[in-house]
């Protein structure tokens, strides 16, 4: 995964933990937590989405080589 993905998710779910050390009521401190938890998973499958076209639209578009070019056998 992108390193830059990764950093966005663990500040994502960093502020979510930080938050409920934070002295806000209950109701709004357990909506920003799960708010922030549900960014990071979105981020998380956002990415894994783009991962698995990236490999198709790769594996249709490049042929495979044979073992005489470099390819396994």
């Amino acid at each position: 995964m992108n390193p830059l993905a990764l950093a966005i998710i663990g500040q994502l779910r960093a502020i979510g933990e930080a938050a409920t050390q934070v002295h806000w009521r209950t109701e709004e401190l357990q909506a920003m937590s799960d708010l922030l938890h549900e960014a990071a998973g979105n981020v998380e499958q956002a990415i894994s989405r783009r991962q698995v076209t990236a490999r198709k639209r790769f594996r249709t578009t490049c042929p495979k080589l044979s073992p005489d070019q470099g390819g396994a056998a």
